[in-house]
């Protein structure tokens, strides 16, 4: 160790130039690399959903959701299993870690979801079995709603649309109507990378 420190002093021009090559490389490279603000890293969320016409939240859980979670907590690359049940259905969305490929996540769960599937009450109907992308998700909701005409209240709808369509880090932004509450909504979807 003694005999290194002892040859980069005797050859300290040479160490201060590799030094700076070194720097200016990687300097040129944190200029040039692409950076994104939000980089899309693709984590394997997996909703599966037990439709069953008149069952209660409770039932739900106890009859769809436990089973479920029970057989999902076998995957291999599981992060978390969150179960949920409601009126009419019973749901549990499975995280599994970022390093498992989605299309692997998805065959894990709906084998693990086919095991179980005859532990439920015989009225349930078949599981749907999703994944669920975050990125597509808007960034942001914008809802409008006032006493005004439905007709003026899509023609403000598409103003703000165009509005926030021109923002720079925006890339797009969707309507989305409820005729009978006389709602608009805006989903706005931001850009995943620097311009």
């Amino acid at each position: 160790m003694f005999n290194i420190v002892l040859s980069a002093i005797e050859r300290g021009k040479a160490v201060v130039f590799i030094i700076c090559v070194i720097l200016a490389t990687g300097i040129a490279v944190l200029i040039n690399i692409p950076k994104e603000a939000e980089p899309d890293i693709p984590i394997p969320f997996i909703y599966v959903s037990v439709s069953h016409p008149g069952i209660s939240p409770e039932d739900a859980e106890r009859l769809i959701v436990r089973p479920l979670e029970k057989e999902l907590l076998l995957a291999e690359g599981l992060d978390e299993v969150l179960g949920f049940g409601g009126q009419n259905y019973g749901g549990v969305i499975v995280k599994y870690d970022v390093d498992v490929d989605v299309d692997e996540a998805l065959l894990e769960t709906t084998r693990l979801v086919d095991l179980v599937k005859p532990k439920f009450p015989k009225e349930s109907e078949e599981p749907l079995i999703k994944e669920v992308n975050v990125t597509a998700f808007p960034a942001l909701f914008v809802a409008l709603s006032g006493k005004v005409s439905e007709r003026e209240l899509i023609r403000r709808a598409k103003t703000l649309k165009n509005e926030l369509e021109n923002l720079p880090n925006v890339l797009g932004a969707e309507i989305m109507g409820d005729r009978e509450e006389r709602k608009m909504s805006l989903g706005i979807k931001q850009l995943t990378s620097d311009p």
